[in-house]
């Protein structure tokens, strides 16, 4: 993803060895995304300054709480209030409820581009949004809002759809977000299946990452930061060598890699 200014988190579910994840330190990838408990652990044991995002949208008590005290995890996703009392519960202490959380509220957005969709599995619906929102914000240091367009997104018309959902749903709630996160999806050429116009792996690419950026611009002015998380193609071709230097015996392929927010920032999340 050479072509895509920002920042992608790597996604372990994609490939958990402890060795891949040091080589992809070592290569400048600080952030990760994590999708359990399990997952955290590995991460903060063979990175522990490695940035961690726990971006499943339903997670135990207990792993929101061992996250958040023993591994330093300040970043969680949810698509409910019920999630959003449990992630405030779990990481209080003594009555006293954490003032360092980013929270992420992923929407459910328009997956009709993408040949599997993820639309009904994860995501508020649009008439939760508003009061998921501006609770979220009471609670959180900084507000994020992410989505996933699905899988195999064949057109970048999906990404430029999603964020005329964020700029709505920011506009009715009247929060601030300081965080965007763009979800993943970009599509690889497999056989039967081409993305619209498709092209070279870096091209198709590089036209998904302006198309993401030309919706940033539009719903938000041009102040804002793209993240994003390219597929196991990209990932593979943009990091191949430096795996091929440490790995001998195995071929590694990377996969979703995703994203979070510096400050201000718009990320992107793999799950």
């Amino acid at each position: 993803m050479d072509k895509f200014p920002g920042r992608s988190l790597y996604a372990v579910k994609a490939n958990p060895s402890p060795s891949l994840l040091q080589i992809l330190w070592e290569e400048g990838v600080t952030h990760y995304d994590v999708a359990s408990i399990g997952e955290v652990r590995l991460v903060h044991e063979t990175l522990p300054e490695a940035v961690l995002c726990f971006m499943h949208p339903v997670k135990a008590a207990e792993a929101i709480a061992e996250a958040y005290f023993e591994h330093g995890v300040k970043t969680f996703s949810l698509d409910t209030l019920e999630e959003l009392e449990k992630i405030v519960e779990a990481t209080s202490k003594d009555g006293a409820a954490a003032t360092d959380l980013n929270l992420l509220v992923r929407l459910q957005v328009n997956n009709e581009h993408a040949k599997l969709s993820l639309g009904a599995k994860f995501g508020a619906q649009a008439e939760d949004v508003k009061a998921l929102l501006f609770a979220a914000r009471q609670a959180s240091d900084a507000l994020g809002i992410c989505f996933h367009v699905g899988s195999q997104a064949m057109s970048p018309a999906a990404y430029a759809e999603a964020m005329g959902r964020v700029r709505d749903a920011i506009v009715e709630a009247a929060v601030t977000v300081d965080i965007v996160d763009v979800g993943g999806g970009f599509p690889s050429t497999y056989p039967g299946m081409e993305p619209r116009r498709s092209r070279p792996i870096s091209t198709s690419s590089t036209r998904r990452s302006k198309r993401c950026q030309s919706a940033i611009r539009r719903s938000f002015g041009a102040s804002r930061a793209v993240r994003c998380a390219p597929n196991m193609r990209a990932c593979w071709s943009a990091s191949k060598s430096a795996v091929a230097a440490s790995c001998t015996s195995t071929t590694v392929p990377m996969a979703p890699c995703s994203t979070r927010r510096t400050s201000a920032g718009v990320t992107r999340s793999g799950s």
